[in-house]
């Protein structure tokens, strides 16, 4: 690997100065939030990971349509997530929507309740990171890999903090058409947040980016 120029490591320095290491950086602390962010669960990790890195374009894995009503219809209580978070055991009902109607080649299946609220966190993402690009030039659109977990210094909290982000543009060409993912034009990188964090409080260098979500 080449030496970093002088100029290169001074704009490390500078870079790694802006970053936010309070609670209020999520890629730190890390909380999903219920409108801006899907949970994807494909049926491998590291060919979703490898597709990815290779330009592939996904689109989103829908509940079939007479299903999604059915599910409607139910009471508000009684409702359920189409995916339960990992270690919880999986309705049977949920799960065979996706036995019964599996995704194609190109569909990523993600945690959602509906159809209706998968499109509105999709319309919401797609939204926020046009705005940041038209307004900012920034893309804040990723797709993480992998949390880590660990002790916050001065409070011994756990946290769990992102670690493989892989940028990605949204398209959504129409109303009449799905929302799609393909990989961004910025680099595939280890979490910087958890970086200079680990570095700053623990004198821990994290090793560089090999490219394995595993």
């Amino acid at each position: 690997m080449p030496k970093s120029s002088p100029l290169d490591l001074k704009l490390v320095s500078c870079k790694e100065k802006l970053i936010n290491l309070t609670r209020q950086n999520n890629l730190l602390f890390y909380k999903k939030r219920k409108t801006s962010s899907l949970v994807a669960k494909p049926e491998n990790m590291q060919s979703f990971y490898d597709a990815l890195l290779d330009e592939k374009k996904f689109r989103f894995w829908e509940i079939p349509e007479e299903e999604d009503e059915k599910h409607n219809e139910l009471e508000e209580g009684e409702q359920g997530v189409l995916f339960s978070i990992p270690d919880q055991k999986e309705p049977r009902e949920e799960v065979d929507r996706v036995s019964t109607h599996p995704p194609d080649n190109d569909e990523i299946v993600c945690e959602f309740s509906s159809n209706d609220e998968l499109r509105k966190i999709l319309k919401n993402l797609y939204r926020r990171a046009k705005t940041e690009y038209d307004e900012r030039g920034l893309n804040i659109a990723y797709v993480f890999f992998g949390l880590m977990e660990w002790s916050e210094k001065q409070t011994s909290e756990r946290v769990k903090s992102p670690i493989i982000l892989v940028p990605i543009k949204i398209e959504h060409k129409s109303a009449s058409e799905s929302y799609h993912i393909i990989i961004g034009d910025d680099e595939v990188v280890l979490n910087p947040a958890l970086r200079v964090k680990f570095k700053k409080d623990f004198n821990i260098t994290l090793p560089e980016l090999e490219g394995s979500p595993e």
